[in-house]
C-alpha cells in the first residue's frame, strides 16, 4: 500500500482565467499563489489557488480552455469538490454572501448528519462547503469582505461518480490507503464514504451510478485529482507497482514545482500521484489587486519561449 498523504490538489477546466481569478479570489477569498501555464500546452493559463501558505492539501488549480465544449454530466467523473470552513456559523455567512453575489447555491442541507452548502461557479463547476473537523488548522487568506472566522481554508472532500463501484473502491482502499465507511443512500444511488488520517482528514465520497452515460469532460468539469506521497522514492515505488500490474501511466514527470505521474483508475478517472512541493518559494506570488498585475511564472524549460507564450495567451483573451 502506498503511503498516501491525502488529496494533493484537484484541477478543473474553466472558460476564462480572469473570471476564475475573480470568482475564486474575490468572491471565495482563496489566494492565487501561482499564475503559470499548462506545461503540456503553454497556450493556456494554469492558475493555482490555496490557503495563505499554499499548503499541499489546499490546492485547487484551474486550466483555461476558452474554446472548449461545455461539460456534460455523467458517470465516471470527478463530480464535486467540498471546501472547508471553520464552523456551522460560517455556512450561514457563506449562504448569505453567495446569495448577495448572485452565485447559484442550494441552501444549507444535511449530509451524513452534518450541514453543508452546495453551490456552482460561473461555468457550472460543482463545489461546496463543509465544516472542518479541526478548525485549528485553518490558515485562510485575509479578505476585506470576509471575517477571519469564516475564511475558506482548504479542501475537505471530493465526490467521485463511477459505474463500477468495487473496482474504484479497491484502488482507493488497497492501494491508496483510504478507509471505507458504511454506505448510505444518496439521491437513490449508493454512496460509500472513505477517509484518510492526515492533517485535513480528507474524505472521498464514491457514488455508484450505472444509470447515466459517461461524463463528456468539458469546461465546468474536473480534469483530475492528485494524491500526495511523502517523497520521490515512494513515487518511484508506485510507478513500479503500476508497471507490475500492467497499468498504463505517464512515467514520472518533473513539473519543477513537484514530481508526479498520471494514470487512469478502473473507471477511467484521471489520477495523479504527486510529491511534496520542491522548493516552491521562488514561485510563490504576492497577492495583487488585479489578474493582469500578476507576473506570469514559467518553468525554466519554457522561459526561452516567454515572448511567444505571452503573445498566444493575449490572443486567447480576445
Amino acid at each position: 500500500m502506498m503511503k498516501n498523504t491525502g488529496i494533493h490538489h484537484v484541477s478543473v477546466l474553466v472558460r476564462s482565467a480572469k473570471k476564475a481569478y475573480d470568482f475564486y479570489t474575490n468572491i471565495l477569498g482563496l489566494k492565487m499563489f501561482l499564475k503559470t501555464v499548462n506545461q503540456d500546452d503553454p497556450t493556456m493559463y494554469h492558475l493555482f489557488f490555496g490557503d495563505q501558505e499554499a499548503r499541499e492539501g489546499t490546492e485547487f488549480t484551474v486550466f483555461e480552455m476558452s474554446h472548449f465544449r461545455d461539460n456534460q454530466f455523467g458517470t465516471n467523473a470527478i463530480e464535486r469538490v467540498m471546501f472547508l470552513v471553520p464552523s456551522v456559523e460560517s455556512l450561514y455567512f457563506w449562504q448569505e454572501r453567495l446569495e448577495k453575489m448572485g452565485v447559484l447555491h442550494y441552501g444549507i442541507e444535511t449530509f451524513r448528519n452534518q450541514e453543508i452548502l452546495r453551490f456552482e461557479d460561473f461555468d457550472g463547476m460543482k463545489l461546496g462547503l463543509m465544516v472542518a473537523k479541526d478548525a485549528s488548522i485553518a490558515k485562510g487568506t485575509p479578505h476585506p469582505e470576509i471575517p477571519d472566522e469564516h475564511l475558506i481554508f482548504g479542501m475537505g472532500a471530493v465526490f467521485l461518480r463511477v459505474r463500477y463501484l468495487e473496482a474504484s473502491l479497491d484502488m482507493l482502499t488497497t492501494r491508496l490507503g483510504f478507509t471505507q465507511e458504511e454506505p448510505i443512500d444518496y439521491f437513490n444511488h449508493t454512496l460509500i464514504p472513505l477517509h484518510i488520517h492526515n492533517l485535513w482528514q480528507h474524505e472521498i465520497y464514491l457514488i455508484e451510478d450505472k444509470d447515466n452515460k459517461r461524463e463528456r469532460l468539458g469546461v465546468g468539469g474536473m480534469h483530475h485529482i492528485a494524491f500526495g506521497v511523502d517523497n520521490e522514492a515512494t513515487l518511484a515505488d508506485f510507478a513500479q507497482y503500476l508497471d507490475e500490474e500492467n497499468i498504463h501511466h505517464s512515467g514520472i514527470v518533473n513539473r519543477e514545482f513537484f514530481q508526479s505521474l498520471y494514470y487512469r483508475e478502473p473507471n477511467s478517472i484521471l489520477y495523479e500521484i504527486a510529491t511534496p512541493p520542491i522548493d516552491r518559494v521562488p514561485y510563490l506570488q504576492t497577492p495583487q489587486e488585479t489578474f493582469d498585475e500578476y507576473e506570469l511564472i514559467l518553468p525554466s524549460f519554457l522561459e526561452d519561449q516567454r515572448a511567444t507564450i505571452e503573445r498566444d495567451l493575449a490572443q486567447q483573451e480576445r
